[in-house]
C-alpha cells in the first residue's frame, strides 16, 4: 500500500467552492494551494481570508475584489471612516475579536456590520442578538478592518465618551415623562487622557499636558452638546 501525504490528502477532498473557488478563477491563488489554504486555515483555528492574506500574502485588496464578486456585494473602504461616526454604544470588544466583524453605523433600525468574509453568518446574528437590530453585512479589506478595529475599541472606552453616551441613552429611554439626570465627566482633571480623535484636533507645538487638557475639554463640549 502507498503512504500518501497529509497535503495531498486534502487535495483530492471535495471540490472548491465559494471564495477559494473565485480566487482560482481571478488566478490570485491556485488550486492546490488553495485546497491546502482551506484545510490549514481550518486546523489553525482561522478565519480564511486572515490566512490568505497574512500567511499566503495575497493582496487584502484583490480579495476583497473576488469577493465582492462572488457575493455581489461592494467593497467599503473603512480606513476612510471618522472615529467620530462609529455608533459607539454598539462596539463590543468581545464581538469584534471573537467574529472579526466592527458595527460602522445604524440608520433607524438596522445596523451595519463591517466583515471581511460575507459567509461569516455567525458574526452578523451574535450583533442581531446583542443590538436587538435588523444587521446588514458591508464589504471591507481584512487589514484595514483589524486596524480600524483597534482604534474603535480604543475610542469607544474612552470614559468621557462613554459618559456622555450613557447620558444620551438614559435621555432617550425616559424622554417621555419627567427624570432627573446628573451628568459627571471626570475630565479634565487627573488622568490626563485623551482619545486620538481628540489629540488630533491640536496638532500644534505645546507640552503634551496641555494637548492633553485641550483634547479632554473638547470631548466634554463634543458631550454636552449632544446631551443637549
Amino acid at each position: 500500500m502507498q503512504a500518501t501525504s497529509p497535503a495531498a490528502d486534502r487535495n483530492t477532498s471535495a471540490p472548491l467552492t465559494g471564495l477559494p473557488k473565485r480566487l482560482v478563477k481571478d488566478g490570485l491563488i491556485s488550486e492546490k494551494d488553495a485546497l491546502d489554504a482551506v484545510s490549514e486555515a481550518r486546523e489553525s483555528g482561522k478565519p480564511l481570508v486572515n490566512y490568505l492574506v497574512h500567511n499566503l500574502n495575497i493582496s487584502e485588496s484583490l480579495i476583497a475584489v473576488s469577493l465582492g464578486r462572488e457575493f455581489g456585494m461592494p467593497v467599503f473602504d473603512v480606513g476612510a471612516l471618522s472615529s467620530e461616526s462609529i455608533p459607539k454604544a454598539h462596539i463590543n470588544e468581545e464581538l469584534i475579536n471573537q467574529h472579526r466583524a466592527v458595527p460602522i453605523a445604524v440608520k433607524g433600525m438596522q445596523l451595519f456590520i463591517a466583515l471581511s468574509d460575507p459567509t461569516n453568518t455567525q458574526a452578523l446574528d451574535a450583533y442581531k442578538f446583542a443590538s436587538g437590530l435588523r444587521v446588514e453585512a458591508v464589504l471591507a479589506e481584512e487589514i484595514k478592518l483589524e486596524t480600524r478595529a483597534e482604534q474603535f475599541i480604543q475610542v469607544a472606552d474612552y470614559r468621557v465618551d462613554a459618559v456622555t453616551d450613557a447620558s444620551v441613552a438614559f435621555i432617550a429611554r425616559h424622554r417621555h415623562r419627567p427624570f432627573y439626570l446628573h451628568v459627571a465627566h471626570f475630565a479634565p482633571h487627573v488622568p490626563l487622557v485623551a482619545a486620538q480623535q481628540y489629540l488630533d484636533r491640536f496638532p500644534g507645538d505645546m507640552k503634551n499636558r496641555r494637548r492633553y487638557a485641550l483634547a479632554m475639554m473638547s470631548a466634554i463640549d463634543d458631550g454636552v452638546g449632544r446631551i443637549l
